[in-house]
């Protein structure tokens, strides 16, 4: 639906209007390197991260600096040294390889606090795990109407990992039947 694919097939074409269901009013994406956003993505599939988030109007900034949380918005030094406030109502920080907190501790410690979490390298620099900080900021996003502030939804492990995949697999919806061919 949400790139306009009829997947029940009762379309024309199997195709229908987009449905970009954004729940927020405005996403932002920032970055202090300088470089493009993904420009370090594979060839195959770094076009297309970079155009689910332009189709869901995500706006990306790099070259950032952080300066801290300022009457409900988030200041930060953009690429020309200017700065701007960009209103926030909820802060996810993955901050790379090297970690980057003192950000998270500032906007958690501050009186007008916002919902802060912090994934990926910004909560566990101990290697380069983009596999890791996706998982994550994919379980914030799925929950982060009702987490708590500094929560943490790490992939599960052990028994959880067990639990979970023998309920994917009990579970999993049945594959549709091939339509037959009419003569």
């Amino acid at each position: 639906a949400e790139w306009g694919i009829d997947t029940t097939l009762e379309t024309r074409g199997a195709l229908k209007p987009p449905d970009p269901r954004s729940k927020r009013d405005h996403v932002y994406l920032l970055q202090r390197k300088t470089s493009p956003h993904g420009v370090g993505l594979g060839k195959t599939t770094g076009w297309i991260h970079r155009a689910a988030l332009k189709h869901r109007r995500v706006d990306m900034r790099k070259g950032c600096t952080y300066v801290g949380l300022v009457d409900g918005a988030l200041r930060i030094l953009d690429d020309a040294g200017a700065q701007v406030d960009l209103p926030v109502d909820d802060v996810v920080l993955c901050a790379g390889q090297t970690k980057v907190d003192a950000l998270y501790h500032q906007l958690r410690d501050h009186p007008s606090a916002v919902p802060t979490f912090v994934i990926g390298g910004a909560q566990q620099a101990a290697e380069l795990d983009a596999k890791r900080a996706i998982d994550q900021g994919f379980r914030l996003a799925a929950n982060i109407d009702a987490a708590d502030a500094g929560a943490i939804f790490d992939m599960p492990t052990g028994w959880k990992a067990s639990a979970l995949d023998f309920l994917q697999s009990t579970f999993r919806p049945a594959k549709k039947q091939p339509r037959s061919k009419s003569s």
